[in-house]
């Protein structure tokens, strides 16, 4: 199995969503312990702490851990006292790219050691510490991770879109000009895979035509997964593909259920929103997802599709209580760090759907017109143009933009949602 579990507290963001998304780019499912997780109990290759003040004050023993594949990321000026285990430090003036070479070199270490049962897509070249290294190159210089984090969620944005697009072709071209020199491509493969198929996605959600086909991106999975019959990530990006791109639902649904990724939370939410949505069985999504929330507490995508699942049949009471728990996790977070696109997205969804609930079925006008205007606020403070272009900004090092987005997130956000929120809820 090429799985990375990765314990951290759900308030302490980075450096997790940098890890989270790149490991992906390697072909490793990434397994995410928060306070309010269980693992699935398969091997994983590598564990990852990230250990913060956060992390720290939830644990109450000592960490239960294997040395020989760990990997404790230090913040807040932890250190480890066992001289065994890796460590890579993470503070704010260290740029993402000395933090994600640093870790990298700490992964390769322990893979390197580490023996494998199965194929495994990391190593199928001799030289390929080299090739994760060259990913990572053009993953850092392509700035992925802005690109898929913001337009991903904010739709019909064309400025976002267009840059995004830019960002992924860079990072094609960039993995393109490696394949030529190695003698088993794989991994190089599933890099120009894992980008073209997010390209494609960020195009669906904005209206585009696609960039790739998905019958060549399905192909191109399938023929990988035949040599690496083990990893967890080629199984969910196949589901995803028919799912997402080619809209074929029912066989994905059959894929989600592929033995091999019955560990995953993952399926789950995919599974459940399948029930829910195409085939109109709520009470059967209902029992998908409450297995999926009992791997990740805080999985507020699922929680939105059980919530759902409640309102759909008319268990009113039961769904304002699902979407009021939406809205504790992303609170938890929102005292933190300002929340990522695709969690104001849900939190907005959630408010909403409470007022429409306490307004069309219940008939509590109070409660609905009050979060009406918490839902009104949450959409007309995170759609404004200024926020778009500070938090795209790559230049946003210098104390003038800092101070910009300073103000745009505790001035017009943080007084006009948090103090709400706390109010109604």
């Amino acid at each position: 199995m090429d799985l990375i579990r990765l314990y951290y507290d759900s308030r302490d963001i980075r450096p997790y969503i940098i890890l989270r998304h790149f490991l992906r780019y390697l072909g490793y499912y990434i397994e995410e312990v928060t306070e309010r997780s269980n693992t699935g109990g398969q091997e994983s290759v590598a564990d990852i702490y990230i250990m913060s003040n956060l992390y720290m004050e939830g644990q109450s023993r000592r960490l239960d851990i294997e040395e020989d594949k760990t990997i404790f990321v230090l913040k807040d000026g932890w250190e480890a006292d066992n001289s065994l285990i890796s460590c890579v430090p993470y503070r704010l003036e260290i740029t993402d790219e000395d933090f994600l070479f640093a870790f990298i070199e700490k992964l390769l270490e322990i893979i390197e050691k580490r023996e494998s049962r199965c194929p495994s897509m990391i190593r199928s070249d001799p030289d390929w510490k080299k090739i994760v290294r060259n990913i990572a190159e053009a993953y850092l210089k392509s700035k992925l991770l802005w690109a898929e984090l913001f337009t991903r969620c904010f739709y019909k944005q064309p400025t976002l879109y267009r840059n995004a697009i830019v960002k992924y072709k860079k990072f094609i071209e960039e993995i393109e000009k490696h394949k030529g020199n190695v003698q088993n491509a794989d991994l190089l493969r599933y890099a120009l895979l894992n980008a073209k198929y997010e390209a494609n996605l960020i195009s669906k959600k904005n209206f585009f035509e696609y960039h790739f086909s998905p019958d060549e991106l399905l192909q191109e999975c399938s023929s990988l997964l035949e040599s690496y019959p083990g990893n967890e990530e080629l199984y969910l990006l196949k589901a995803d593909i028919m799912y997402e791109l080619q809209d074929r639902w029912l066989g994905a649904c059959d894929e989600y259920l592929v033995p091999s990724v019955a560990h995953c939370a993952y399926v789950y939410y995919k599974r459940g929103r399948i029930f829910r949505t195409k085939l109109k069985e709520p009470d059967i999504a209902r029992k998908i997802l409450e297995y999926g929330i009992e791997l990740k507490g805080d999985y507020y995508c699922a929680w939105y599709q059980l919530a759902s699942c409640y309102e759909d049949m008319g268990k009113f009471a039961e769904a304002i209580k699902a979407f009021r728990h939406i809205c504790t996790i992303l609170m938890k977070k929102y005292e933190r760090h300002l929340l990522s696109p695709q969690e104001l997205e849900y939190f907005y969804k959630a408010v909403m759907k409470i007022a429409v609930i306490y307004k069309t079925k219940l008939e509590d006008y109070t409660s609905a017109y009050a979060y009406g205007d918490l839902a009104d606020e949450i959409r007309e403070e995170n759609a404004i143009d200024g926020y778009m272009e500070q938090m795209w900004n790559e230049d946003n090092d210098n104390d003038e933009n800092k101070e910009k987005l300073k103000k745009i997130i505790y001035e017009t956000i943080k007084e006009h949602v948090n103090l709400k929120l706390k109010e109604i809820c």
